[in-house]
């Protein structure tokens, strides 16, 4: 006899702390990805990185992403005072728009 049970998974809502943690933990980790990238160019190249001007034999493969020497931005808000409430309040934003859709 066929069996018509089935099985309903509810992905929870996250919670505005669950939330937070993911982004805080998130950008904190890609932070401290570029700090390690950082320190190891330091450590293997500290003259190319103390250099007063950009290297010149480096500003054609820059330039061919598109960039200009000092136009890099590193993701370091987690570092900076209020970076959770910022974030509180973007998630707290984000699911109150989810909520409104949803209804």
């Amino acid at each position: 006899m066929p069996s018509n049970n089935r099985i309903h998974i509810v992905n929870p809502e996250p919670t505005i702390e669950e939330m937070i943690d993911r982004i805080a933990e998130e950008r904190t980790a890609q932070f401290a990805s570029e700090l390690d990238t950082a320190r190891v160019m330091w450590q293997n190249y500290p003259a190319l990185v103390e250099a007063p001007d950009f290297p010149q034999e480096l500003l054609g493969p820059l330039r061919s992403f598109h960039e200009e020497p000092g136009e890099s931005t590193i993701s370091d808000d987690c570092m900076k005072p209020g970076f959770r409430a910022k974030v509180r309040a973007a998630a707290i934003k984000y699911l109150r728009g989810r909520r409104r859709s949803a209804a």
